[in-house]
């Protein structure tokens, strides 16, 4: 009886313990928001129907989810019906042929090398037909009935070795085996006319004979090369574009980035002397209707006449366009697709430093606004704070939260739901939140203004959720750059610890790292100064433990004395650096917590304490590496950041690498005080990294550019029950 009660006991509490487990782990409903930030659309290319293809980094479209390519139906507005696989890594191609069939090139992160793909997608619903894989970057298509024409810089596809040039076959992806240039260099543009193909790009040699940069070829059979036919050009041949009446036009860019135009015709191969537009800057892309040239890039003005990133030519003279001025608020243009109906679609990246805007415009012949399309990603939210009435603060990268424009700081209500009556717009990233005992919030990035303030990389929010009107350290960097705050510590004397990029902050000169007041306009101690030294990257990471202060930066001394990437100060008096605490890692350290004496760090590093140490390490008093404290991270790319829960276990979060040419993974490990890796923890991301972990009473927060935990949509940030019972042994 009594070993039936002992197992009985046991089994109560295996099954307790197995609970606290699943629960501390388990996602919380909330918060459960769509954290974003603008991101850009690469490609735009018209269907038959009038429906538009983009191509781009994003993954919502209009507040809809699309994985870096979407469909918008003819009146603008995003197809529901058309959802293909998200495209992973960046999109280098796109194409459309007669059928409204589409064809996108990308190209994907991976551990020794990218991984570069093609895929043809339905017109109708855009499911994946077909996937070929190509050894370097495709960087131009052309489709044209069951031919398709693929330029870059490759030397295989398929299968088949190919030096820049590829034909395959619409139907099935087939490469043909027998239709095979040699480029010396690479394509950046094609045209199919007829039965000839037309290439640009930058080349020295066409299969080993001297031939630059602009070159035809027969459609059929080898694809024999015209070697009589050699216009010449000076400059690379970025697009091109043939208006169906024996001409071609050629966008070119030269080595010192100004671009061009030319009108050649494809009987002689001569190009027109009067016919050739000067941009200040590069011209990408170029597309044709009836009776004009449309002409998009990074240019500000065409022969000396203001315009910003499109311009309109009449494809006879080569006149500029003086009523037609479209532009996209970054005023850059990287797609231009033009319909029958005369609409003309502008797709590109996004500006910086303002409120979110459209990636995507379409205008009228005449350049009337008709749509504007947002392309948003998941943003990073790097920073947490909570306030005395239960409020949480966010910051981050992030530009938009359900709809609502929040720019780097946002507030959530304690049932994790955004705050709609507070706003506090910063204009730079906010790197790093932290709040004292009165519920003040200090807040660090690289921001100018907040909250309608002039703030430069550091600001403090005052209980009620204003600016402090009168606390204002003001850092400044020399040079043109802003000043930056990546970290900030609160010291036992209510005084704080800023580390970052600067050269004067308090109104005194310090390199990246210093002690500010509390009281008045935040004055910098005048007699606390480290001074770290041939730092390039400033300081990253602070934590203040009592009597000392560490510092994590890439530094090269501290106080005069050789310490490398990491070092232990004294927190008061002149901060002297502690040259017997030498911990020595190899490479960088990004992030430090304390307890009980000892010291956790996460970096770049392999070697600390004087032993190998894969990016996370537990350091003693003395400096070296606890020799009973190392959990295998050899298969993590970074780690980013790290936090302590009440049990005395390491939550640490980064990047994982995929062996096998895959993409980096985001990963949070969970390590208990014995140093042993907790198998039972591993929620599972989806997105392209984590860069915060923050513990709270109640809950785990995680942030970054996520797009899903556990097979359930979260956008930017996720929580997870923060219940330690029993978690670390039955302690």
């Amino acid at each position: 009886m009594k070993n039936n009660i002992q197992r009985y006991a046991l089994c109560v509490l295996l099954g307790l313990w197995s609970m606290a487990v699943v629960q501390a782990q388990a996602l919380l409903p909330r918060p459960d928001l769509d954290i974003v930030e603008q991101s850009a659309i690469h490609a735009v290319a018209r269907q038959p129907d009038g429906g538009v293809i983009v191509a781009g980094n994003f993954t919502v479209i209009e507040h809809a989810p699309r994985g870096g390519i979407a469909r918008l139906l003819p009146d603008g507005t995003l197809d529901p019906a058309w959802s293909a696989e998200p495209i992973q890594g960046t999109v280098t191609a796109l194409a459309v042929d007669g059928s409204g069939a589409v064809y996108v090139a990308n190209q994907t992160d991976g551990i020794d090398r990218p991984r570069w793909l093609l895929t043809k997608l339905d017109a109708t619903n855009g499911s994946t037909a077909w996937t070929v894989v190509s050894q370097g970057v495709i960087m131009t298509l052309a489709a044209d009935g069951a031919d398709l024409f693929a330029g870059g810089l490759f030397h295989d596809v398929g299968g088949f070795g190919r030096a820049g040039l590829a034909k395959l076959a619409t139907q099935d992806g087939a490469v043909d085996a027998d239709w095979a240039p040699m480029l010396g260099g690479f394509a950046s543009s094609l045209a199919v006319v007829g039965q000839v193909v037309y290439v640009g790009g930058q080349f020295s040699t066409v299969n080993a004979t001297a031939h630059a940069n602009f070159a035809r070829f027969a459609r059929d059979g080898g694809g024999a090369f015209d070697a009589g036919w050699n216009p010449s050009p000076d400059d690379a041949v970025v697009a091109m574009a043939a208006d169906g009446a024996g001409s071609l036009y050629l966008a070119r860019s030269s080595s010192s980035r100004h671009g061009s135009l030319a009108r050649l015709s494809l009987a002689t191969g001569q190009i027109a002397t009067d016919w050739q537009p000067v941009f200040d800057l590069s011209v990408r892309v170029l597309a044709i209707d009836s009776g004009a040239l449309y002409a998009g890039g990074e240019f500000t003005t065409v022969d000396g006449t203001p315009r910003r990133g499109s311009a309109r030519f009449s494809r006879v003279t080569g006149a500029l366009d003086p009523e037609w001025t479209a532009a996209l608020a970054s005023g850059v243009v990287g797609g231009i697709a033009v319909g029958t109906d005369g609409r003309v679609t502008l797709g590109g990246p996004i500006g910086q430093n303002a409120p979110p805007q459209a990636a995507l415009r379409a205008f009228d012949g005449a350049g009337g606004a008709l749509v504007s399309v947002r392309a948003m990603r998941p943003a990073g939210v790097r920073a947490f704070a909570r306030l005395r009435d239960g409020s949480l603060m966010l910051g981050g990268t992030f530009e938009q939260i359900d709809g609502h424009d929040r720019l780097r700081l946002a507030r959530l209500h304690a049932n994790g739901e955004l705050d709609t009556n507070w706003r506090a717009d910063a204009d730079g990233e906010v790197a790093r939140l932290v709040a004292n005992a009165d519920g003040e919030v200090y807040v660090g990035g690289t921001f100018t203004t907040i909250a309608g303030q002039p703030r430069a990389a550091i600001a403090r929010f005052a209980a009620d959720g204003a600016v402090d009107a009168q606390w204002n350290p003001a850092p400044t960097r020399d040079g043109a750059e802003r000043a930056r705050i990546a970290t900030l510590a609160l010291g036992d004397d209510e005084t704080i610890y800023a580390g970052g990029q600067f050269d004067r902050i308090g109104g005194q000169a310090r390199n990246g790292l210093a002690k500010l007041a509390a009281a008045g306009e935040g004055a910098a101690d005048a007699a606390w100064n480290p001074n770290p030294q041939q730092s390039l990257h400033g300081i990253g990471a602070v934590a203040v433990d009592g009597a000392h202060v560490y510092v994590a930066g890439g530094f090269r001394t501290v106080g005069g004395l050789p310490l490398r990437f990491l070092a232990r100060v004294a927190a008061t008096g002149a901060g002297d650096a502690d040259g017997a605490w030498n911990p020595s890692p190899n490479s960088s350290v990004s992030a430090i917590a304390v307890r009980g004496g000892s010291v956790y760090v996460s970096g770049s590093f392999s070697t600390i304490g004087g032993l190998p140490r894969g990016m996370l390490a537990k350091l003693s008093g003395d400096g070296s590496a606890d020799a009973n404290w190392g959990p295998l991270t050899g298969s993590m790319h970074s780690i980013d950041d790290l936090a302590i829960d009440g049990a005395g276990n390491i939550h640490a979060v980064g990047n994982r690498l995929v062996v096998d040419e895959g993409p980096r993974v985001p990963t949070y490990w969970k390590v208990r005080r014995d140093g042993v890796r907790d198998m039972s923890w591993g929620p599972g991301f989806v997105g392209e990294g984590i860069r915060a972990v923050w513990l709270d009473a109640g809950a785990i927060y995680v942030g970054g550019n996520l797009t899903a935990v556990d097979a359930q949509r979260r956008y930017g940030l996720a929580a997870f029950g923060n219940d330690v019972i029993f978690a670390d042994g039955f302690d």
